[in-house]
């Protein structure tokens, strides 16, 4: 959010409750992944309409948390050629436990 790019989400989260409703693209509003590629190339083709999501940045401020910058440090890990790998059977018990996460499509 810090950013001058638009979260593209999926999932169950409220994402309302995090973030300013018209600052992230919610993947679930449409209908198959075409009609989301599209518009997203539609997106790309008119900077106006795309600095629309970006309304929220006069009323207010994105701010680092803990939780964020945990994520920006899995990121720098996953990406850092000089670690050794590690293999996890089951990513979503070590990540986030079953309390956590549901599966979307049931």
């Amino acid at each position: 959010m810090k950013y001058n790019l638009v979260p593209v989400v999926y999932g169950g989260a409220d994402y309302g409750h995090l973030a300013p409703p018209g600052s992230y693209i919610d993947a679930r509003s449409f209908p198959d992944a075409r009609s989301l590629g599209e518009f997203l190339m539609h997106l790309d083709r008119t900077p106006e309409e795309y600095a629309r999501y970006f309304w929220w940045k006069e009323h207010y401020e994105a701010v680092d948390t803990p939780e964020n910058l945990a994520l920006c440090q899995l990121c720098q890990k996953l990406n850092d050629p000089g670690l050794q790998p590690k293999i996890y059977s089951d990513v979503h018990q070590w990540y986030s436990g079953q309390e956590v996460c549901y599966d979307p499509h049931q």
